[in-house]
């Protein structure tokens, strides 16, 4: 064993370089509402999301990047998502 690795208890502790996080790259609500303009929107499709778990994203990703959103339903099945801030 070299100095960067020792063994504890039966496990190898290494020195290793941490890298970039893949959690770290924009998402795709976060790509979206980064090329909206305050005002703009769009259509989701809640045909199998009873649950309001696309908007619920949307809002999160919005709030991450200092936005607001607004979720305007359409139909039984479509949500009208616009940029208010």
């Amino acid at each position: 064993m070299n100095d960067s690795v020792k063994k504890v208890g039966g496990v190898l502790i290494e020195e290793v370089p941490i890298e970039k996080s893949f959690r770290k790259k924009d998402g795709k609500w976060q790509e979206i509402l980064k090329a909206m303009e305050v005002g703009q929107s769009f259509v989701i499709d809640e045909t199998e999301d009873k649950s309001m778990s696309q908007m619920t994203a949307i809002r999160a990703s919005a709030k991450g990047l200092g936005m607001k959103v607004r979720g305007i339903k359409i139909s039984e099945y479509a949500r009208r998502v616009q940029r208010t801030e």
